[in-house]
């Protein structure tokens, strides 16, 4: 995880562009990331807000503006994959048990990648704030959209894909080009997520030496978190995955999960 917090705009947006653009925000418990997309390319971007910075100044200012389009991509607290043909809405709620789910939490079941469909829940608060500060048209799971772009490239084998957003890992792998594993677990510090990392590579039988980690999200390439992985992996690398026009200064592995919303 980084200790830097990133900001990007276009030094050319302006408000009267935002009727031509779409807010892209993936929200959790503790906060969001945002980014604002306009003719295939990122006008602005912020890896995180507290919600609190988001009900209030220039944060709220920037994301009430009248987007053409809003999408929403939901941090879930929990999930699991279920294959197409046991999703039947007998079994759903039977299913959901597993999510530990209380008073107050959204559940959601929805088409991911392959024949998979996924359930995942969502507090409710979360649910009530992007309600009461966006226009929302459209809300899907966060990660689908950073799923279904490393599915369509090929994925190896023996390779493990992470993103690391503020306190949350996913972790995804493939086999035979096949999805085999998709989680996420709740983060605070770089030994949480090589832990995470480990354990999923353990638990697919999968050698540290002979594994390769590619990265996007919160990380900084060559910092002290991406030193401390590549102590353990084949290798380390920041993915080079481009879903939306960028600017040079901008990289790639920042945004990706965000531009994959589109």
């Amino acid at each position: 995880m980084s200790d830097y917090s990133f900001t990007y705009q276009q030094h050319n947006f302006s408000p009267e562009q935002a009727a031509n653009a779409t807010l892209y925000i993936r929200a959790g418990k503790s906060g969001i990331s945002y980014l604002i997309a306009a003719d295939n390319q990122v006008q602005a971007w912020k890896d995180y807000c507290s919600w609190a910075d988001v009900a209030s100044g220039n944060v709220r200012q920037l994301l009430s503006l009248p987007y053409q389009q809003v999408v929403a991509g939901l941090l879930p607290d929990a999930l699991t994959l279920l294959p197409e043909a046991l999703c039947s809405s007998e079994d759903v709620p039977v299913y959901a048990r597993y999510l530990d789910v209380k008073g107050d939490d959204k559940v959601f079941i929805t088409s991911f990648i392959e024949d998979n469909r996924l359930l995942y829940k969502v507090n409710a608060e979360v649910i009530k704030a992007i309600g009461d500060l966006f226009e929302v048209q459209t809300a899907v799971p966060a990660d689908r959209g950073w799923v279904t772009a490393v599915a369509n490239r090929y994925p190896s084998s023996d390779y493990l894909y992470i993103n690391i957003a503020g306190s949350q890992l996913s972790v995804l792998s493939f086999k035979d080009q096949k999805l085999q594993l998709y989680n996420s677990f709740e983060v605070s510090n770089i030994d949480d997520i090589l832990y995470y990392t480990l354990f999923v590579a353990d638990q697919l039988q999968m050698r540290h030496a002979d594994t390769s980690l590619v990265v996007a999200g919160d990380m900084v390439e060559g910092g002290g978190d991406y030193q401390k992985l590549s102590g353990f992996f084949k290798q380390v690398q920041m993915s080079d995955l481009r879903v939306l026009q960028l600017p040079y200064d901008l990289p790639g592995h920042l945004v990706l999960a965000l531009t994959a919303l589109s």
